[in-house]
């Protein structure tokens, strides 16, 4: 049971003398075998690693869209050469 063997491992700890070194291979084995049977993988990523991975590829992705956009829209280069012709731009879009 995994109560079980997360009790010992921790009473194996607990016991141990300041001056002890605990046993990290027998603690690294007990740990691989509750993660085992739980289904999880030990491969040394975090789950929010790969989150975090997916958030920047997303972000990249989507500021190379508006760049790629701006260079396609007649509109940002005069509005950016010109700010006072924004409400022109905004105009001409209302009325299509």
């Amino acid at each position: 049971m995994l109560l079980d063997q997360l009790k010992e491992m921790l009473w194996y700890v607990r016991e141990l003398k300041f001056e002890e070194t605990p046993d990290y291979t027998r603690l690294h084995r007990q740990l691989g075998e509750v993660a085992t049977k739980q289904g999880l993988g030990l491969d040394g990523a975090f789950d929010w690693e790969e989150d975090l991975k997916l958030h920047k590829t997303h972000r990249k992705a989507s500021m190379k869209a508006c760049e790629e956009a701006k260079h396609k829209s007649p509109l940002v280069p005069a509005v950016a050469a010109h700010p006072a012709k924004l409400g022109e731009a905004k105009k001409d879009l209302s009325a299509t």
